[in-house]
């Protein structure tokens, strides 16, 4: 080994060993409130599911919005979307029956609003 290449590799060594892990900062306040619900939920159905259009609380502790929904008998499904989102979409049924969906906001804090019940009526599936 030449002494240019000790020299790169020690060089190398006391870099590594002066690095540490750092922990990710958060910036959450858990005794912050969960965010509000979303607003003006407009339902289009759609083949096998629907399309849930809403208006987006102004809430500076919104992270994300999720519909919680059975697709079927013990089959508890859940969509999410960000708060950069007015829609969620909600898939999978096989028939045309009145189904009900939670639309739920959750904070940075990952406290959740209380879900709103709306129901869908999927079209027939393609």
């Amino acid at each position: 080994m030449s002494l240019k290449n000790v020299i790169v590799f020690a060089a190398i060594l006391v870099s590594a060993a002066g690095c540490k892990q750092e922990d990710m900062l958060t910036h959450t306040n858990s005794a912050t409130p969960a965010p509000q619900n979303v607003s003006n939920i407009q339902v289009i159905n759609k083949p096998g599911g629907a399309v849930l259009t809403y208006k987006l609380p102004n809430d500076p502790n919104l992270l994300y919005v999720k519909a919680k929904y059975e697709r079927r008998p013990g089959e508890i499904v859940e969509t999410k979307t960000t708060y950069f989102s007015d829609s969620l979409f909600i898939e999978g049924y096989g028939d045309t029956n009145e189904h009900q969906v939670q639309v739920i906001s959750v904070g940075k804090n990952n406290k959740e609003s209380d879900p709103q019940v709306i129901s869908i009526r999927p079209l027939t599936p393609r």
